[in-house]
């Protein structure tokens, strides 16, 4: 017979429930990071095409778009 002890932590005044839409946009930056090192487009197209397959829920979540470019502009290749 095996005895199980759990521990949970009580919750704290910084407690939220977890956030789903936050995945589309790791999704995304990661996608955009990904492209702008292995691609010739243009920062403005890969981001574009990359913001039109995030759901409108997951926007408001969204860094703007002159920080979305900042990343790609990171990671290309000049």
């Amino acid at each position: 017979n095996t005895l199980m002890e759990v521990f949970v932590k009580e919750p704290s005044e910084h407690s939220h429930a977890p956030n789903p839409d936050r995945v589309h946009v790791i999704r995304l930056k990661h996608e955009i990071k990904a492209r702008g090192s292995s691609s010739d487009e243009a920062i403005s197209i890969i981001l574009f095409d990359a913001l039109r397959s995030i759901p409108l829920n997951a926007v408001p979540g969204l860094p703007t778009n002159n920080a979305l470019m900042q990343t790609i502009r990171r990671h290309t290749y000049n």
